[in-house]
């Protein structure tokens, strides 16, 4: 789905699921109020039911509650809940695509596809399942669940209304730092809850042609924040290392090694070199964990190249949330190599 015109705040869990909708940055003095009366039209089969859709809830961080952390799925029953929603709610899913991206004047049914290869396949290749898919949670206008009512998990499921006042609120996802973490924005470092706050829109990444022996920075366009949807309990791992730096971060957010590889911090251990700013190696010599409660937040860029979802947490090269999504299947892989002259490669291959 495109969203060249808007800067999307998703609201995430470490390990988890959380809420994601999309708000324009700068916001649109014209965009209109939430409504509560129907506003998209019921089901074309008569043998569904006659749910009326209401719009996707404007994002307000202040009133979200525990919808996506109470709706945690699974990645199969995210599936199961996609497929009973394309069964029973097809004009639900239609809706959903034209909140985020407008009527673009495609099919109601490519729209859906659309939905379905973003969310639960990486760059819509179907041999690549995500692992951490995205699926939709409900609720009021208010993010509440006052009859603790959930869509299901099972594509089999019968075909039923939603509650009358439920809507969307969003997608469900993953992350990440806790909020006092510091990242480089174009106008220098701030903790990446203030620049959420203040919706900053432009942060340091590296270039596409940077090498383990040539970092270089670029300023690149916000795509996303993540934010867990409510205060709760987090493993947060304390990594040390011995140039006095300290990163706080979730066991599943993506660290660069000195190896130019991404590799979660849970698999870290003593000894292990991250990389500076300035592309030094900095050794590990101490990680602990901590219980931590509160939200955890990530960031991703507008970028095409692994490189471009690289930025810089605390003087480290860091991975975007990207690497724990759509970036899934580079963790663990080759992301920066050094510079080696390209004869050299081509000498290697030659050898028989």
């Amino acid at each position: 789905m495109k969203r060249s015109s808007v800067l999307t705040v998703i609201l995430c869990l470490a390990g988890g699921a959380s809420t994601a909708l999309a708000v324009d940055f700068p916001p649109k003095k014209e965009r209109p109020e939430p409504v509560g009366d129907p506003v998209f039209p019921k089901p074309k089969n008569p043998s569904h039911p006659t749910t009326f859709y209401a719009s996707m809830v404007p994002l307000n961080l202040g009133k979200i509650k525990d919808r996506c952390e109470e709706d945690s799925l699974s990645g199969p029953e995210a599936w199961e809940r996609l497929q009973w929603l394309k069964a029973c709610h097809k004009g639900l899913l239609v809706a959903t695509y034209n909140s985020i991206n407008g009527d673009d004047g495609t099919t109601d049914d490519q729209k859906i596809a659309t939905i379905e290869s973003e969310w639960f396949f990486v760059g819509g290749d179907r041999n690549k399942p995500k692992v951490r898919p995205n699926y939709l949670t409900f609720g009021t206008a208010t993010y509440e669940n006052p009859l603790q009512w959930y869509a299901p998990r099972a594509a089999s499921a019968a075909c039923t209304e939603f509650p009358a006042g439920y809507q969307v609120l969003g997608e469900c996802t993953s992350s990440c730092y806790e909020p006092d973490q510091k990242l480089l924005f174009s106008d220098g470092e701030k903790p990446i809850g203030e620049a959420l706050e203040r919706l900053e829109d432009q942060v340091m990444t590296l270039t596409d042609e940077s090498t383990l022996d040539f970092v270089n920075l670029q300023s690149r366009k916000v795509k996303h924040y993540t934010r867990s949807a409510t205060p709760t309990k987090h493993q947060i791992l304390t990594i040390s290392s011995q140039s006095g730096g300290e990163l706080k971060v979730t066991k599943n957010h993506p660290l660069l090694t000195s190896e130019g590889l991404m590799i979660e911090a849970g698999n870290l251990k003593v000894g292990d070199r991250l990389v500076q700013i300035d592309g030094q190696s900095d050794a590990i010599v101490a990680i602990s964990e901590k219980e931590y409660f509160g939200r955890v937040f990530n960031i991703q860029p507008e970028a095409d190249s692994q490189p471009g979802q690289i930025v810089i947490a605390q003087g480290f090269l860091s991975g975007s949330s990207w690497f724990q999504n759509d970036g899934y299947e580079y963790v663990n892989r080759l992301i920066l190599r050094r510079n080696v002259p390209e004869e050299l490669f081509q000498e290697e291959e030659a050898v028989p």
